[in-house]
């Protein structure tokens, strides 16, 4: 767990496939508890995240690029819609953007496939990003997952933005 300011993380590394994150994390909770109780920095939702990132790529100014989006409406259901590959974004059809829209509005973000992009200045703090960042959010779980290596002020950024947008 690191704090800076305002932002405070867990870092857990990519476990294996039948790994358990919030089993590992309560561990380690339990395991600090006698000298920080960690309750009070609680997780944040990121499903408005995922909704806000579709929001701002349709309006033309990406921050993103959306690989795929999943949403769950409040009874439950899941739409979802995959770009067809990596470099594409999810947007581009009209009749799926018109759909996706539909379901942006009336429902939550449930998960997130997203690759930052580089060389944007969305705000106040310094873009350091020289390529693009992959990263999927787990919106019912609060959890981002960035699949390849990043420097930890790649990380920090990206998370900075994504508390800005939520």
């Amino acid at each position: 767990m690191q704090a800076c300011g305002k932002l405070t993380m867990l870092q857990i590394t990519q476990l294996q496939e039948d790994g358990d994150y919030e089993e590992l994390a309560e561990q380690f909770t339990q395991l600090i508890k006698p000298w920080l109780d960690i309750k009070p920095f609680g997780a944040v939702d990121l499903r408005p995240v995922i909704r806000r990132l579709h929001e701002i790529e349709k309006n033309g100014q990406a921050e993103t690029r959306s690989h795929g989006i999943d949403y769950r409406s409040l009874q439950g259901r899941r739409v979802s819609a995959r770009s067809p590959n990596p470099r594409a974004s999810v947007l581009g059809e009209a009749f799926i953007d018109e759909a996706m829209d539909s379901v942006r509005k009336n429902s939550v973000g449930h998960l997130g496939n997203f690759y930052w992009l580089g060389d944007i200045k969305p705000g106040p703090a310094v873009n350091p990003l020289t390529g693009e960042v992959h990263l999927i959010i787990v919106g019912a779980k609060s959890r981002v997952n960035f699949p390849t290596p990043n420097s930890e002020d790649v990380v920090r950024y990206v998370l900075h933005r994504m508390r800005a947008l939520g």
